[in-house]
């Protein structure tokens, strides 16, 4: 299968303003990135046969394409719009990762005090508590038998799920 990445996001599989909040900005920065990488590596079949995919599915991308704006983003603060915790207005910094050419990873922070910082702590809680409460219905059901009947694992565990739900009815 195709290998997922931003640009496939964007413009073949309708990433709308549900999930960025400054779609339009989104899409003129991966383009730009686009162009930068195909300067850089102008030999690249895949990067080749990406933008072949991306001009023939998406009139969008064609658009931008066609201004032939290059702009290579490697930091900044990118809005999005999560369905649970809202708008977040997070600080990014892009990282070529120098063991695995082509390969970027990028990271996502907020500042302290900043209302997006504390979403993302409601976020985590969030899915810690999913985590217990996936661990307590495992044992619920004889998780016993899939821990390997080892009863002295199944109460700590326990205890660490009362004490994180009560921590999370207090908010």
């Amino acid at each position: 299968g195709r290998v997922p990445n931003l640009a496939r996001f964007i413009f073949l599989y309708g990433c709308d303003s549900d999930f960025y909040a400054d779609r339009e900005g989104m899409s003129r920065a991966c383009v730009g990135n686009l162009r930068a990488e195909t300067s850089r590596s102008p030999s690249d079949r895949s990067l080749s046969g990406l933008i072949g995919e991306l001009l023939t599915g998406s009139g969008e991308f064609r658009a931008l394409w066609a201004a032939h704006d290059v702009e290579y983003c490697r930091t900044g603060v990118q809005p999005f719009r999560h369905q649970l915790a809202g708008d977040l207005r997070l600080n990014y910094n892009a990282l070529e990762l120098p063991g695995d050419p082509g390969q970027t990873m990028v990271v996502y922070t907020a500042d302290p005090g900043d209302p997006s910082r504390e979403a993302l702590t409601w976020l985590a809680d969030q899915a810690q508590a999913a985590q217990c409460a996936q661990e307590l219905h495992l044992q619920a059901m004889g998780a016993r038998a899939v821990l390997g009947g080892r009863p002295s694992t199944l109460k700590p565990i326990t205890e660490r799920h009362q004490c994180l739900m009560s921590d999370n009815s207090q908010r």
